[in-house]
């Protein structure tokens, strides 16, 4: 699934910007980590987190806010360039997230 993740999210960053930001596996999990961390801790603002008089160090020393938002830019499921606009044949409403829900 992690793979899968890293396959569309470097997809997509390659057809938004002509990116080839190639994001890994362990950066996937740990973002979805530090994403997990920013749901129980929460503080009013996410560069909070990266600040020096907030500092959260679960987050900060995991990834470096830079890399953090850049991923959260192009992170992606599914490959948005197969999506079926809405009220043509074929139109899912969960095709963003069609992966997570049948695997």
């Amino acid at each position: 699934m992690i793979s899968s993740l890293v396959e569309e999210t470097n997809r997509y960053a390659l057809q938004q910007k002509s990116l080839e930001l190639k994001y890994t596996c362990k950066e996937i999990e740990q973002f979805l980590g530090i994403l997990l961390l920013m749901g129980i801790v929460k503080l009013p603002h996410m560069s909070m987190y990266w600040e020096t008089a907030t500092r959260y160090p679960p987050v900060a020393d995991t990834m470096v806010r830079y890399r953090f938002k850049n991923i959260r830019q192009f992170f992606q499921v599914n490959d948005s360039s197969k999506a079926v606009r809405k009220g043509n044949a074929g139109y899912d409403p969960l095709f963003k997230v069609r992966p997570l829900v049948v695997k």
